[in-house]
């Protein structure tokens, strides 16, 4: 019985020197393409529908949740090669 106690001990110490295993957390990149859908002013800046900037992840996501603006990828590269034709005429 007392070797029982003192084995169940011994492991008791070795799952408390042990840290848990932490599971891999992405991070939040810091900036964000957007594509802005509609008038918007950020800041001091005026940006209008179909314009691409860079923001801040979290001024975009604000963006993004009040849907003024769409963060897909694929949004945001027809935004852009809609740009680029219509420059070419």
């Amino acid at each position: 019985m007392a070797e029982q106690n003192a084995t169940q001990a011994a492991k008791d110490d070795k799952s408390q020197t042990t840290p848990p295993a932490k599971p891999d957390e992405k991070k939040a990149p810091s900036h964000l393409t957007v594509v802005i859908l509609r008038d918007e002013r950020v800041g001091k800046d005026d940006y209008k529908p179909l314009d691409t900037p860079k923001l801040p992840y979290d001024v975009a996501r604000r963006l993004i949740d009040k849907g003024a603006a769409d963060g897909h990828q694929s949004a945001v590269r027809a935004a852009q090669a809609q740009r680029k034709q219509a420059a070419k005429g």
